[in-house]
């Protein structure tokens, strides 16, 4: 990349442009992700609160919540990646425990990304301006959007999938080896982020290096060697979990390869694999799961015709800038591919975005090179030119914006209430603040989660200990004076005296605060 140079002249005016033009995009991307932060989505997710109460848990006590597996994070249903909940714990000290602490890391993690972005651009040695259209496109690109604002784990992953190709593309093409070391260490800590990035970086880091063999001599090969090592010693806690069946148990139990290497399988895997190409999906439906989505295409349909041309011209100059960005397509849906969650799958798919944005900006730079070059022209009449075009140009970006992330801001939160469970958080601050303390309250896990209900007991109720019991069933829930917790449509003893209700549109359940009648 090229330095400032103090003294003046056209490298130091073209620094300066492009590190102004860089800051201006990145304070788009923090204002999309940022805004609004505490009600859209609408609701704190269990996914959410888990890990951040989790990791609080252990750094204020030394321990989880109900099970400690250190590094991880530990729910009744998974053993969740450890990078974001401890990202969270810093917020949590200086905002409490607050939707916006839980979900800040999100929105730093997605900046960061973006301006990553930039350098592996020009890490692939394309011009700055197309290192600056593919982090506008990234700022802006709904998916990114969407999972720059929630705080869970796949929030985190992209800094390290972006980081470590960037690391190792520059240390095998440059002949930097330590920052072939460099680059395993970090696409191993991605591990930690998310748990189908060992596949992907794996998958990846395999696909960079076929695209440079030519250039693994003597020292690269001895710089990939002590990469894996270093990758290795990074991920033993990793690999020995393996040992815990909770930790493999949901991955098993949502792949398609559940029932063994069938041939059926495979042909799944194969369609899935191609449903993360569905135009639908990436440029108008959002998926069936409201949560996994920004109630739109991941990505902005005037992109639909700018990636084809993108393609087009990587696929007529295959240099290893191009190689690598089509390898990177070509991996980037397989852990999507290999789930039966949910088809297409949002946030599996994600590792396919960065060369998607690369994609595109390879088709924008010939517009942003002529405003580049007319920009540094002597003659004046040029850069008014210039000036007028990037005006423009600027100008119509940021109304195809406004035009995308309006209805995202004002409709998406009603519209994903049930899917974000709107209700569940304020269920508990009823029983906070209509519950006498010491009283006994009976929680049904409907009302939360049975797979996070020890992490939400921890998060709204902190000091109500053993008075707080799971489920109804307890015989102590049908004591006078008792209260229990429910789902309007759950039945509970007759008798019962209604204390408070809950239902839209303060919640997208309809939820009832009962009390067993006191002896008269």
């Amino acid at each position: 990349m090229a330095r400032f140079d103090l003294r003046g002249g056209p490298r130091s005016g073209r620094a300066l442009a492009t590190a102004g033009v860089l800051a201006g995009i990145l304070l788009l991307a923090f204002g999309l992700r940022v805004y609004d932060l505490a009600v859209n989505p609408p609701a704190l997710f269990e996914d959410e609160l888990a890990g951040a109460e989790s990791a609080w848990s252990i750094v204020t006590t030394g321990h989880d919540v109900e099970q400690t597996h250190l590094p991880f994070l530990v729910t009744r249903l998974e053993l969740k990646m450890p990078v974001y909940g401890f990202a969270t714990v810093p917020f949590q000290a200086v905002l409490g425990h607050t939707t916006v602490a839980v979900r800040l890391p999100a929105v730093l993690f997605g900046t960061a990304a973006t301006a990553l972005v930039y350098w592996l651009a020009r890490k692939l040695r394309r011009r700055r301006v197309e290192g600056l259209l593919a982090a506008a496109v990234f700022a802006t690109a709904p998916w990114a959007v969407h999972l720059g604002r929630v705080g869970w784990e796949p929030s985190a992953v992209l800094v390290f999938t972006i980081g470590g190709a960037g690391l190792l593309v520059d240390g095998l093409w440059s002949g930097r080896p330590r920052r072939v070391v460099g680059a395993a260490v970090v696409l191993a800590l991605g591990a930690y982020a998310y748990q189908p990035a060992l596949l992907e970086h794996v998958l990846l880091a395999a696909s960079i290096t076929g695209v440079f063999y030519r250039k693994v001599g003597r020292r690269e090969l001895v710089a990939l060697g002590a990469g894996a090592v270093a990758a290795g010693v990074v991920l033993v806690p990793y690999l020995l979990a393996f040992t815990d069946p909770v930790f493999t148990k949901r991955t098993i139990g949502v792949s398609v390869f559940r029932d063994g290497l069938t041939l059926e399988a495979a042909s799944t895997a194969w369609m899935h694999y191609w449903a993360q190409w569905d135009p639908v999906y990436l440029f108008l439906n959002p998926t069936s799961n409201a949560r996994n989505g920004p109630g739109m295409g991941v990505l902005m349909p005037l992109l639909a015709p700018v990636l084809l041309l993108g393609l087009v011209r990587l696929l007529r100059r295959p240099g290893p800038a191009s190689r690598v960005t089509l390898a990177w397509l070509a991996v980037g849906p397989v852990a999507a591919a290999l789930t039966d969650d949910v088809v297409p799958h949002y946030l599996r798919g994600l590792f396919a975005l960065p060369p998607l944005v690369l994609v595109a900006a390879r088709a924008l730079e010939p517009v942003g090179a002529r405003v580049a070059t007319l920009a540094v022209s002597p003659d004046r009449a040029d850069r008014v030119r210039a000036v007028a075009g990037a005006t423009g140009l600027t100008a119509l970006a940021l109304l195809l914006v406004q035009a995308t992330f309006v209805p995202y801001f004002t409709r998406y939160p009603a519209e994903s209430a049930g899917a974000w469970g709107l209700g569940t958080g304020e269920a508990m601050a009823l029983v906070r603040d209509r519950v006498p303390p010491g009283a006994t309250v009976c929680v049904d896990t409907a009302a939360n989660s049975y797979w996070t209900y020890p992490q939400f007991i921890a998060w709204y109720l902190p000091d109500r200990g053993a008075s707080v019991l799971e489920r109804l069933t307890d015989e102590r829930c049908t004591r006078p004076g008792a209260y229990l917790l429910a789902r309007a449509e759950t039945e509970v003893p007759s008798g019962l005296t209604e204390v408070a209700r809950l239902g839209p549109p303060a919640s997208a359940l309809e939820i009832v605060l009962w009390q067993v009648p006191t002896a008269s």
